[in-house]
C-alpha cells in the first residue's frame, strides 16, 4: 500500500542570514509556545531524541519552515489568532509575512530505479562514525563508510515519520555517493564539525528540502532532488 506523508513548507518574505536560523527557530518556538515540543525538540528531561518534524531553513536567502507528519498539525499553534510575526532575531525585530505555502502529500515508496538528490552542508558524523572515518586509509573506504552513514540516516528519517520499511532481504535501501565535496568545518555550539556537499542516488523517495544528518532542525543537510544530466 502506498503511504502518503503530510508535508508543508512555509516561506516568509524577510531576508535572513543563514547564521541566524537558530535564532529564527527560537523566535518561532517562543511565539508558538514552548509547551509545544516539536518546535524546539526540548523536553523537561532533556531532548526529544527523534527525527525533527519541524525544520527551519534558509531558502533563497529567506527563512522557511518545513513540516512533515505530525509537524504539519503542530504548526497550527504558530498561526493562532492574534499571534504576531514580529520576531526577534538576535538584537533586531523582523516583521515577517508568509510569501508561499506548499501543502501536499508526499508518497513514501521504495522504487526500482534510483533517484538522484543533492545535499547541502551535510553533517554526517557522530563521534563514533567520525572515529571510524579517521581510521580509514583510502578514499574508497571513506566513501563506503559515508554511504553506510547516509543509508542509516535515510532509514532514521523513515522511522521518524513512522514509515515501516520492508525487510532488507525483500527491498534493501540503496544509497550511492556520486560526488562529494571537500569537507568544510562548521562551528555549532562550540563544536567543530565537518560538513560536505554531495550528490547521491537512493531508491527511497525523499520529500524536497527535508534534512539528513545532524542539526537538520537548523538548516543543515538540506536535500533536493537533482536532475540527471543527459
Amino acid at each position: 500500500m502506498l503511504l502518503a506523508l503530510p508535508y508543508l513548507r512555509i516561506s516568509f518574505n524577510a531576508p535572513i542570514d543563514g547564521r541566524d536560523i537558530p535564532m529564527f527557530r527560537g523566535a518561532v518556538a517562543q511565539t508558538a509556545g514552548y509547551e509545544h515540543t516539536l518546535f524546539h525538540n526540548h523536553t523537561e528531561d532533556g531532548f526529544r531524541y527523534a527525527y525533527p518534524l519541524i525544520q527551519y531553513k534558509q531558502i533563497g536567502g529567506k527563512p522557511s519552515i518545513v513540516c512533515i507528519g505530525e509537524g504539519t498539525q503542530a504548526i497550527s499553534h504558530l498561526f493562532q489568532a492574534g499571534r504576531p510575526y514580529d520576531l526577534r532575531i538576535g538584537r533586531r525585530y523582523v516583521e515577517m509575512s508568509i510569501e508561499r505555502l506548499d501543502a501536499r502529500k508526499h508518497p513514501l515508496q521504495i522504487w526500482d530505479a534510483p533517484i538522484r538528490f543533492q545535499i547541502r552542508r551535510w553533517l554526517p558524523f557522530s563521534s563514533e562514525s567520525y572515529a571510524a572515518y579517521r581510521s580509514k586509509t583510502t578514499d574508497a573506504e571513506r566513501r563506503e563508510l559515508l554511504e553506510a552513514v547516509l543509508r542509516g540516516q535515510i532509514m532514521a528519517f523513515a522511522k521518524g515519520v513512522a514509515w515501516q520499511l520492508p525487510p532488507k532481504e525483500e527491498r534493501p535501501v540503496v544509497c550511492r555517493l556520486l560526488h562529494l565535496s571537500e569537507p568544510v568545518r562548521h562551528t555549532i555550539r562550540d563544536a567543530r564539525l565537518l560538513a560536505f556537499d554531495a550528490t547521491f542516488e537512493t531508491n527511497v523517495s525523499l520529500p524536497n528540502l527535508i534534512g539528513l544528518g545532524r542539526h537538520v532542525s537548523i538548516g543543515y543537510g538540506v536535500v533536493t532532488q537533482a536532475r540527471k544530466k543527459e
